[in-house]
């Protein structure tokens, strides 16, 4: 006896492809957003924080090459600013007199190699460079602001040294400030032996080097860190200095300030170099 199979009947209904109904999808992109909402700011914050630690760390360098110079050299400290205003505090090499100008001085001793940068990246001239300054001209070994080695080429970095000390056309000290003066003027130093520099006994509790205010072409007000700057004291230690007790100097600069540097801004840099010594 034959056994007869049941035929199968075509099924009416197609086997449903796994994915994601619009409702779900929703749901997703809602906590990818939030997700994103929570961690970007603390992410910024973590790079911001990554930014200003470098920054530190490039001012402890500088203070320790400072001190490796005043070993070298009797206790000569190389810092100071180039011309009349304390606007001028970045330069380290200037190419119309081919001179060397406070830390500056540290490449012709031998500290720091004056050689051609091969690559931004490398190399112990990035001390000189704040990682958040991102304006053309002064970063490292930038366009116009090329480092050592390029013949004709000014040599700026992004922090500012003290302008108490000014060198004017030579590898110097030739004046210092007046401190009876209010507008942080300078007066010739004619009874100081050639060459000289500032002593020890010169510069104690003092702000040495601060990050940039203003950038080198003198464009505008802090383009590097927005909330405070790091500064370097006499005795090498270096700390972050919030605005707060700058703002007045700061808000009157940017009031008078008209792209080029005058008495009255110089009054203003003045009380700020001023007041970093309180901190």
């Amino acid at each position: 006896m034959l056994l007869s199979l049941p035929s199968r009947q075509p099924s009416c209904r197609r086997a449903r492809k796994p994915g994601f109904t619009l409702v779900e999808l929703l749901v997703v992109i809602g906590i990818i957003a939030l997700l994103i909402s929570i961690l970007l700011p603390a992410l910024n914050r973590a790079r911001d924080q990554a930014r200003k630690t470098q920054c530190l760390s490039n001012l402890r360098t500088q203070g320790q090459m400072m001190q490796m110079y005043m070993n070298q050299n009797k206790g000569a400290l190389p810092v100071g600013t180039w011309g009349a205003y304390p606007e001028y505090g970045y330069v380290l090499w200037q190419q119309t007199f081919a001179i060397n100008i406070g830390e500056g001085l540290m490449m012709p001793a031998g500290l720091i190699p004056m050689d051609p940068v091969q690559d931004v990246n490398t190399g112990d001239g990035r001390m000189f460079y704040c990682p958040v300054q991102t304006n053309q001209g002064s970063g490292y070994n930038d366009p116009g602001n090329e480092w050592y080695g390029t013949p004709g080429a000014a040599t700026r970095m992004s922090y500012t040294q003290r302008p108490e000390w000014r060198y004017e056309n030579k590898s110097y000290v030739t004046h210092i400030w007046d401190t009876n003066k209010a507008d942080g003027s300078h007066v010739r130093s004619p009874v100081y032996p050639n060459p000289w520099f500032p002593k020890a006994k010169d510069f104690k509790e003092r702000a040495l080097v601060m990050d940039m205010l203003v950038n080198p072409s003198h464009e505008s007000f802090l383009q590097g860190h927005k909330t405070g700057c790091n500064v370097l004291y006499s005795d090498w230690s270096c700390k972050w200095v919030p605005y707060d007790n700058l703002q007045p100097m700061i808000r009157n600069l940017q009031t008078i300030w008209t792209g080029t540097p005058t008495t009255a801004t110089r009054a203003e840099f003045y009380k700020v170099w001023k007041m970093l010594d309180k901190q």
